[in-house]
């Protein structure tokens, strides 16, 4: 076994490299758990109805988020959820999911949030 000596410059690569990918997966990870227990306090959807993927390139255009107290999306309005959006079609309910047209008729939980949100009408 050979006994190699680290230069300084490469120690400091090397460690920078690592922080930045500890980092970079753990924010990934953090926005996949963090949907994940979102989903578990506003159910698990009805069964038998199509529910939109949290993680799918459907939801992240419409960055949406399956709990809207979590979102960080400067668009946010305060106690704005699924529930009381115009498109979340509360009719249709079930289990605390309703259909959405903003995602092709997808069920969402009703307390999440999506960038497209639009306030109810009365």
């Amino acid at each position: 076994m050979e006994n190699k000596k680290v230069s300084r410059r490469d120690f400091f690569k090397f460690s920078a490299l690592g922080l930045s990918a500890f980092a970079l997966a753990k924010v990934a990870n953090f926005s996949l758990f963090s949907n994940a227990m979102a989903a578990e306090k506003c159910g698990k959807g009805p069964a038998g109805q199509k529910l939109l993927e949290f993680d799918g390139p459907q939801a992240k255009s419409l960055n949406f988020v399956a709990d809207a107290a979590t979102t960080k999306d400067p668009k946010h309005v305060k106690d704005s959820t699924c529930a009381n959006c115009s498109f979340y079609q509360d009719k249709k309910a079930a289990e605390g999911w309703a259909p959405c047209t903003m995602t092709a008729n997808k069920f969402v939980p009703s307390c999440g949030w999506c960038k497209v949100w639009q306030k109810k009408k009365a």
